[in-house]
């Protein structure tokens, strides 16, 4: 933020709108009067606590009753702004992009430019001061949840087909090995997988070895229990099956591979779940409706 001598603008009945123009990482913020006087001259921050924190102390120096904040919904980019000024306490007001561009487009001169569209922000919000509606905390958190379920279905659906292209790939170089997975066993398994991917590879081990070498495994998870039960029904069903693909310097890499990203997809979507939940339990709803 540019160093600017502190404004003192508490005891004056006046006005203020803040325009912030928002970007990937970065925002330009002006403030105007609703005389239409620039009070600040667009200046650009990062969206840092340090830079958040400049910007919170130069707008300290309005009364927040005399203040309102627009800034234009864009995804997720102004998510980090917004929930800041929020905290802090502001009029901060996320308006949605179509009401942005028909007040913008009122001026026949198109130039983009982010240092004029703040100013253009900060002078719609004085315009249109008494219409505009504050934003919430509660808002913000059914923005986040819509937001997080989205990213739970798309990353749902990546992990569903990866589900059935390891599918695919146990029958031909294991088969009968993706059956023997269930919920309780099945990141387990697909680790098993990755090092003991061919029935021939479970047979040149020793019984007992390859049980002990799969409760290590186990342990590691704090599956011990279910690592002993999936160690002897893979070890029966190695004797029983036979590869369409054996083992290789080709396969191996395509197996590791598809393992990986599948684990990746499983724990991106729980970690989204758990922050959902989370999120959720923040809410006066939750309790309403877990009642329920």
């Amino acid at each position: 933020v540019r160093e600017l001598e502190p404004l003192n603008r508490k005891e004056e009945n006046m006005k203020y709108g803040v325009g912030i123009d928002v970007s990937k990482g970065k925002s330009t913020v002006s403030i105007l009067s609703f005389e239409g006087e620039i009070i600040e001259e667009p200046f650009e921050i990062n969206h840092d606590l340090s830079n958040l924190d400049l910007l919170n102390e130069k707008l300290s120096t309005f009364l927040k009753e005399d203040l309102k904040i627009v800034l234009e919904q864009t995804g997720t980019y102004h998510l980090p702004i917004l929930t800041y000024l929020l905290d802090k306490g502001y009029c901060v007001i996320a308006e949605n992009p179509l009401k942005i561009k028909k007040y913008l487009d009122r001026n026949l001169r198109k130039a983009k430019n982010d240092k004029k569209d703040s100013l253009k922000l900060a002078e719609y919000c004085c315009d249109n001061w008494y219409k505009l509606k504050p934003n919430t905390i509660e808002e913000e958190k059914y923005k986040e949840l819509r937001f997080l379920s989205r990213q739970y279905f798309t990353f749902n659906d990546i992990k569903v087909k990866q589900k059935n292209d390891l599918s695919n790939l146990c029958d031909l170089v294991f088969p009968g090995y993706y059956q023997l997975l269930n919920e309780n066993n099945f990141l387990l398994g697909i680790i098993i997988f990755k090092k003991y991917n061919n029935p021939e590879s479970v047979k040149n081990i020793k019984e007992e070895k390859f049980y002990k070498e799969i409760d290590k495994i186990a342990q590691k998870r704090g599956q011990s229990k279910a690592g002993k039960t999936l160690a002897i029904n893979i070890y029966k069903l190695a004797k029983e099956t036979y590869s369409l693909c054996p083992s290789s310097k080709i396969t191996q890499p395509i197996i590791d591979r598809s393992v990986a990203a599948l684990i990746l997809s499983i724990e991106t979507t729980n970690e989204i779940i758990t922050n959902m939940s989370d999120l959720a339990k923040s809410m006066y709803e939750y309790k309403i409706v877990r009642n329920m």
